[in-house]
């Protein structure tokens, strides 16, 4: 009795209960296309995911060269001047708490706003991913009758990119040739990540950019914050191909690329 007890409250017995209980919420989350009743959920979320981020896009900061050379001359000005060592912490304290509302506020509260513009693909999700017939569509996760992610792919035409596009991707010379596709909205629930979810959005991506859209790649940028993000896609096959710093070396950006046809 004591040695079935000892097992059934090991850490490899709950690990495996988890990972099983994950599996069947996995199993019962669909992917669909997205339909009129979904569109202010599926805002909702994708917002959420971009407010998120604000932490740890302050954190990514404050460990960029500018804020790192920042704290250390505040660090040697306060030795220097034997100022009291409250007041370079309590500096530190200020710039990170400023740094995460500008993150919020600022960096990815502006790409939001700018997203819901009326001439973007949000707030006209249905006409939107209708109007290229096989070469876009908008996707969300149903689990019990509720959205819990989001994803879309979308065609990007190098020659002529529209608005729309905010992508970072440099092509090489054979990508003129190439149909390229770019992956874009991704958002899981955050009551429903390590369940699957965001694998099952990003295989319908690949499935349909392979299948129906005869793309030749997909391509996607997202900032380095999203840890977990940049996880996923490379576990399903993403090159990271490109590296952008933007602001001044304190926000950057990583582009990726799958080859389809491999």
């Amino acid at each position: 009795l004591s040695l079935s007890l000892s097992l059934s409250h090991s850490p490899v017995s709950s690990l495996h209960v988890l990972a099983m209980a994950a599996a069947s919420r996995a199993a019962r989350v669909l992917v669909r296309p997205v339909q009129e009743a979904d569109v202010p959920d599926a805002i909702r979320l994708w917002k959420a995911s971009m407010h998120e981020l604000a932490p740890a896009g302050a954190r990514h900061a404050m460990s960029s060269p500018p804020l790192v050379w920042f704290a250390s001359a505040v660090s040697i000005l306060s030795v220097g001047c034997k100022l009291n060592p409250l007041i370079p912490l309590s500096v530190m304290g200020a710039s990170a708490a400023a740094m995460v509302a500008y993150m919020r506020y600022g960096m990815y509260g502006q790409y939001v706003k700018t997203q819901m513009q009326p001439t973007e693909d949000m707030p006209n999700l249905i006409e939107y991913y209708t109007t290229k017939g096989n070469a876009r569509q908008f996707w969300v996760a149903e689990l019990d009758g509720a959205v819990v992610g989001t994803v879309a792919v979308d065609t990007l035409d190098i020659g002529n990119e529209s608005p729309n596009h905010t992508l970072e991707f440099v092509p090489s010379s054979d990508d003129h040739q190439a149909r390229l596709g770019e992956l874009r909205r991704m958002s899981v629930d955050p009551n429903w990540r390590g369940a699957g979810i965001g694998g099952k959005l990003l295989q319908q991506v690949l499935t349909f950019s392979r299948e129906t859209a005869k793309f030749d790649r997909v391509v996607l940028d997202c900032s380095a914050p999203q840890e977990a993000a940049v996880r996923l896609y490379t576990r399903h096959g993403f090159r990271l191909v490109k590296r952008t710093l933007w602001c001044k070396g304190l926000f950057e950006v990583v582009s990726f690329v799958h080859d389809l046809n491999q």
